[in-house]
């Protein structure tokens, strides 16, 4: 594991190249997504968004592949062939995604809502909590908490526990199909096969692909704290810099974890596929 974080590190150090894809997605982020005021034009802004980092994701796998089978430096060229050649199979995969997450959130509503029946008293009684809790003081909050009707509390518990479990769902899909995305783009295939696997390179290096997707939670865990602490610029600028490095670091970690301990180790170039040497750890 040491050799394959050192190594990912070292590609980066030398193809610097790497960061424009993250660097646009950050500017394209504020640019894109208009204020949640406003509703139809903020959801058309989150789709575009999403297929747009979809797109410069793809464009940055097909860049680091590159890299990885020819031993080349990184070129922005390369960022935008992979746009053009990979964007509509991982836009059909996520789309197939979201429905199918969807279907599963719709159901698991559906099943609450006839399980904990709420009458027009519990909705009613609800509304008044939520305008009550956004009225509160901090220290106000453990006496209001424990004044509210203890029915309330039972129906709230049964949703959070059924959402629990969707979360729970959702969080290991994605943790086995995690390199879906990556398999698409290294092995130039359709995405339910890139589901297959993605499936198995994590199954067989459970541990490792564990331990890594830890330490990027963590990474993940301590941006989102400093978005509600920052109050300086040159402190957002520091954590603004530090996310670009990581996005684009664990971008590579992935990679070259695909290259190193996938079962096939061809890789798909533009017209044909090549089997590069690989380097077992």
């Amino acid at each position: 594991m040491n050799k394959l974080i050192q190594d990912s590190w070292d590609i980066l150090k030398k193809n610097p190249n790497l960061y424009t894809a993250v660097i646009l997605m950050l500017f394209l982020s504020d640019i894109i997504t208009p204020s949640p005021s406003a509703s139809v034009f903020y959801i058309v802004g989150v789709i575009a968004y999403g297929c747009i980092s979809m797109a410069v994701s793809a464009g940055l796998t097909n860049q680091i592949k590159i890299v990885l089978a020819t031993k080349e430096k990184a070129k922005f060229d390369d960022l935008l062939t992979g746009i053009g050649k990979y964007f509509n199979v991982i836009l059909s995969g996520n789309i197939v995604l979201t429905f199918i997450f969807g279907l599963l959130f719709l159901g698991l509503y559906y099943a609450v809502t006839q399980i904990v029946v709420l009458s027009p008293q519990d909705i009613e009684a609800f509304k008044g909590v939520y305008k009550g809790l956004s009225k509160l003081k901090q220290e106000q909050l453990p006496e209001y908490l424990k004044a509210i009707d203890p029915h309330l509390i039972k129906i709230a518990y049964e949703y959070f526990m059924a959402f629990t479990f969707y979360a729970m769902v959702y969080s290991l899909v994605y943790f086995f199909l995690g390199l879906w995305t990556q398999m698409c783009i290294f092995k130039g295939i359709t995405w339910i096969e890139a589901f297959k696997k993605s499936y198995r390179i994590v199954k067989k290096n459970l541990g490792l692909y564990t331990i890594l997707t830890f330490i990027q939670s963590i990474f993940y865990i301590m941006f989102l704290s400093a978005n509600f602490v920052i109050g300086d610029p040159f402190t957002a600028l520091f954590f603004t810099i530090l996310n670009v490095v990581v996005d684009t670091y664990f971008a590579v970690l992935y990679c070259l974890f695909i290259y190193r301990y996938d079962e096939d180790n061809k890789i798909e170039l533009i017209t044909d596929a090549i089997q590069p040497p690989i380097s077992k750890i």
